[in-house]
């Protein structure tokens, strides 16, 4: 809810609905500048379970960077 329905030419399908709720989430609080122990803190998980969360949401939107993800939310 709240993410932009983006049409993936490639995929031939909406990219926002490849991505899962821990993935929107991580992205969101990514996208607004905050660093990965801040967003492990407010979502009470893993750095590390933040670190693969954005890499998975880069790798199925093509985002390069993280503040591209704000395109997405």
């Amino acid at each position: 809810e709240g993410w932009k329905k983006l049409q993936s030419k490639e995929r031939g399908r909406q990219i926002s609905n490849d991505l899962t709720a821990r993935e929107r989430e991580v992205a969101k609080h990514a996208a607004f500048g905050l660093s990965n122990k801040e967003i492990a803190d407010r979502l009470n998980i893993s750095v590390n379970t933040v670190k693969q969360s954005l890499r998975t949401a880069m790798d199925k939107t093509g985002a390069l960077r993280r503040s591209e993800l704000a395109h997405y939310i």
